[in-house]
Formats: C-alpha cells, sequence, structure tokens
C-alpha cells in the first residue's frame, strides 16, 4: 500500500507460487479483510486514494522472478523471458569515450 500511494498506483498484484496453497488462502483472506476494514477498495478511509489489490496464483516457475516472464504469467500466457531492446536509459548515461 506504502509504494502504490509512494508511485500513485490505484491497482496492485501479488504474484504468488501455485503450489503454496494454505499460504495463497491466507493472503486472500487477508486482501477480503483489508477491504472489509476500508483499508483497501475506493476513497480508503476517507483519503480520497483508491486501490485495488489483485491477487494472482502463478504456475509455480522459478523464471517468472524475471519481470518479462512475470507480465506473461499475469497475462495468462506460459511465463517465458523475452529479449528486450537495449534500454536508453542506460545508453544515456554511460560516459563518452574519447578515443
Amino acid at each position: 500500500m506504502i509504494a502504490c500511494y509512494a508511485i500513485r498506483s490505484s491497482h496492485a498484484f501479488i504474484y504468488l507460487r501455485g503450489e503454496v496453497v494454505p499460504v495463497l488462502r491466507r493472503l486472500h483472506s487477508a486482501v477480503a479483510e483489508a477491504y472489509a476494514a476500508g483499508f483497501l477498495g475506493e476513497n480508503i478511509l476517507g483519503s480520497g486514494l483508491d486501490l485495488d489489490v489483485t491477487v494472482h496464483a502463478g504456475a509455480g516457475a522459478y523464471i517468472c522472478g524475471e519481470e518479462t516472464a512475470l507480465l506473461d504469467s499475469l497475462e495468462g500466457r506460459r511465463g517465458q523471458p523475452r529479449l528486450r531492446p537495449p534500454s536508453l536509459r542506460w545508453q544515456a548515461s554511460t560516459p563518452a569515450r574519447l578515443w
């Protein structure tokens, strides 16, 4: 919740490996309790802030820790890492060579 407030996000995803069923059940219960207490949802505690939390159970693959694989898994596809083009931020921060 604090991270979402800091980046002004109104939706958070909690990704959990699917084989840890007892933890998944408890997490769903905790999120439901937070909604019931007014800590999640619309106009949290009268602050005007909104935050919805989605708990997603993945296929349990270790590779889903990589960001592109995680996004694929959240979208319902098999979690596979993808090649990405080089970041322009990296190129801008690299000092120019003088030779």
